[in-house]
């Protein structure tokens, strides 16, 4: 891993659907967005997984992937320690994540919760030309990262007093045709990178 590049945990249930596809659309969106210089390295795993099972068939057919090229594989504390954003598709595996890694709250959102903080992050700097109370926008694009995720942390409570269920992508694997909830997976994260590659972009 060079300097620049930076490890993002995805997680889901099972690690068969939703997480790796929020994990193919970010970096997807990453390499697409971001400049060449600022890598990632974007993985995935499942609270309650089976290792070794396959992607599921409609999840890998929105992201255009083979499904036999997918592993599933089980959350343990040290990936989520060793992870520099963690990214839950719902509050389930948020409270499973910050359980097995306590430490790891300050860098630790639902998909959905980061993309709202992100965003709101960005329009003061788009609208501001910076965020209230928050130290200078670094120059280079991995302190500027680093800075933006200290500040979706600090805007938490941005969100308060929402309908709380509105941070989770339910899952809807076993509901015969789900691909209605992939995509809107998808959608949410790559806008989230987008917010994100904004911030990294944004002149001064």
């Amino acid at each position: 891993m060079s300097a620049t590049e930076f490890r993002v945990l995805f997680v889901c249930t099972a690690n068969v659907c939703r997480s790796p596809l929020a994990a193919q659309s970010f970096d997807d969106a990453w390499r697409a967005h971001m400049p060449a210089n600022l890598g990632a390295r974007v993985v995935s795993a499942g609270v309650d997984a089976w290792s070794g099972e396959r992607q599921c068939e409609q999840s890998a057919h929105v992201s255009g992937v083979d499904p036999s090229a997918h592993q599933a594989r089980r959350l343990d504390a040290p990936e989520v320690a060793g992870a520099k954003l963690i990214l839950t598709l719902d509050r389930t595996q948020r409270s499973v994540a910050a359980r097995l890694a306590p430490s790891c709250r300050p860098r630790l959102f639902t998909v959905m919760q980061a993309r709202l903080l992100a965003q709101e992050v960005n329009e003061h700097i788009i609208e501001h030309g910076c965020v209230p109370g928050a130290p200078p926008l670094p120059d280079d694009g991995s302190s500027r990262i680093a800075w933006l995720l200290a500040e979706m942390n600090a805007a938490r409570g941005a969100l308060a007093g929402a309908d709380e269920s509105v941070l989770d992508i339910a899952d809807a694997h076993g509901d015969g045709d789900h691909r209605e909830t992939l995509v809107r997976v998808r959608e949410t994260t790559q806008l989230l990178v987008a917010s994100m590659a904004s911030v990294v972009l944004a002149s001064t």
